[in-house]
Formats: structure tokens, C-alpha cells, sequence
């Protein structure tokens, strides 16, 4: 296998992931962690591909405004953080990569199946600096998504996870 870049990264855990959904539906019994290995995709996505690389979308800006953080309060210089896409992502990064103190990641759960995970970002040089988002598993599932094809833009990947040429 030949790794060229990013976008190969990204082909390959899409392919991996709709791997395991097909499979589920062939064998539900044989393959009935489907949610941990989206959180895993999607874990490994945000860190891997880097935010300024994404290209701008409109479907990025609708979700974060339908999915607002129920605390987004970062100031800088004086100057309160720009809610946009771009920050929304860095924050929930850093909640997976960065953590600066116990509850960065809280994982919800309903009948014994995870429904959400709560990101936390805080500034451990300003505690009043605190980001957190409330995702469900269907919001990471659609984040995927759409970060996934402002990521490509207009490549597209093959059945087998590459990239088309």
C-alpha cells in the first residue's frame, strides 16, 4: 500500500468505516460495535487532517450554528473568539488531543449504548476560556460527513479507499 497524503488517510477510514456498516448488515451479531468504531473514524479524522486545509463550506457554518457549544466564551487580546467553523473544529481537537484537565471527553450513554459525547476545551493559562459541545452519535456521524467532502472538495474516492486519479 502507498500513502501519498492526507486525502488518502481520509479515503482509507471512510472505506474502513463503510466496511463495518456493510458487514453489520450481513452479520449484525459479528460486528455490533458500529458506534465505537465511528467515534474511532471520527476521532482519528479530526486529529489527522488539519482545519486549515478544509475547504470553507456554508454546510460547515449551518452546523455549527444548529449545533452551538453550550459554552463557547474564549477571548483573546480582549477580542472574543469568532464562532465559526475553523474554531468550532480547533476546540474539539484539542478536546481529543490537548487535554488540559479530567472531563475534557464525557461519553453519554442510553440502554448501555453511547448517545453522546460532551468535548471540553479549556485554557489552562485562563480558566475563563471554556469551549464544550454536546455531540450525539448521529451529529458525529453527519460531521463526518460534511467535513469529509469539504476535505476532498472535488476528489473522490474509489470503492477500495483510494484516491481517484
Amino acid at each position: 500500500m502507498n500513502y501519498q497524503n492526507e486525502k488518502d488517510f481520509f479515503c482509507r477510514t471512510l472505506h474502513n468505516l463503510e466496511i463495518y456498516r456493510e458487514e453489520k448488515q450481513k452479520n449484525p451479531k459479528a460486528f455490533e460495535y458500529e458506534i465505537t468504531q465511528l467515534i474511532n473514524s471520527f476521532f482519528g479524522l479530526i486529529i489527522f487532517v488539519k482545519a486549515n486545509a478544509i475547504q470553507e463550506n456554508p454546510a460547515l457554518e449551518d452546523f455549527v450554528e444548529a449545533n452551538v457549544p453550550t459554552k463557547w466564551d474564549y477571548v483573546y487580546y480582549g477580542k472574543q473568539e469568532d464562532h465559526n467553523f475553523f474554531n468550532y473544529l480547533r476546540h474539539i481537537r484539542n478536546a481529543i488531543a490537548h487535554p488540559t484537565y479530567d472531563e475534557n471527553l464525557e461519553i453519554k450513554s442510553e440502554n448501555n449504548d453511547i448517545s453522546s459525547i460532551i468535548f471540553r476545551d479549556k485554557d489552562p493559562k485562563n480558566p475563563k476560556n471554556i469551549f464544550e459541545a454536546n455531540l450525539t452519535i448521529k451529529k458525529i456521524d453527519e460531521l463526518i460527513e460534511l467535513i469529509s467532502k469539504a476535505f476532498l472538495g472535488t476528489d473522490q474516492c474509489t470503492p477500495e479507499g483510494k484516491i481517484k486519479n
